[in-house]
């Protein structure tokens, strides 16, 4: 997948949550996705949906990362839960840590629409051959 290539979610989890690519490349990727729809029954941003942001922000850099004819699959992931988003939007951040021949590491941020840190987690990626 070259840099100026847009990522195709059609029909994944990501279009279901409504996640859209702001800019990607192999050592940062940035992400925003709606709450609303996104949340826990009392209004505030599901755990869950931090974890989606964070292993998608990750991967989707990792993608650019993987070496020709592999592909990036998550094999590790840790999120913290900072503090409640309750704003309309969030965006996440995945900066590389490690790009190497097998894996690569990404730290991501989670941003409410004001820009506070709400999450914050890590992604290991490893490369694998592409599937046929």
């Amino acid at each position: 997948m070259s840099d100026l290539d847009e990522p195709n979610w059609g029909g994944t989890l990501m279009e279901r949550m409504g996640i859209r690519a702001v800019s990607f490349s192999a050592e940062r990727a940035e992400i925003q996705m709606e709450v609303a729809g996104n949340t826990q029954p009392m209004g505030i941003l599901h755990g869950g949906a931090n974890a989606v942001l964070v292993e998608t922000a990750a991967s989707l850099a990792a993608t650019y990362a993987a070496p020709e004819g592999m592909v990036a699959v998550g094999s590790e992931l840790s999120v913290s839960h900072l503090k409640p988003a309750r704003t309309k939007t969030v965006s996440a951040v995945a900066e590389a840590l490690r790009i190497g021949r097998s894996q690569a590491v990404y730290q991501v941020r989670v941003y409410d629409g004001k820009g506070s840190l709400t999450a914050c987690g890590r992604m290991t990626g490893h490369f694998i051959p592409e599937p046929n």
